[in-house]
């Protein structure tokens, strides 16, 4: 099944506020989220932007929550 058609189910909402949640907590912001992933979006081109990001770095959102869950 393609990617697209996976995430399809998900409320991307709440996807928005997971990522927003892992980066002001592990990263200390968007902005700082960014530059240690090297991506290059800055400003409000950043929110277009950052779930196609994290699902291409990390497969999905979950899985970019897991790996940056408090439980290290």
């Amino acid at each position: 099944m393609p990617a697209e058609n996976q995430t399809s189910t998900r409320n991307p909402a709440l996807d928005a506020k997971e990522i927003s949640r892992v980066a002001t907590d592990r990263y200390g912001g968007m902005d700082k989220m960014f530059a240690a992933h090297k991506w290059p979006e800055r400003g409000s081109h950043m929110m277009t932007s950052v779930q196609r990001h994290v699902t291409a770095a990390y497969g999905s959102v979950e899985a970019f929550s897991a790996k940056h869950s408090k439980k290290k």
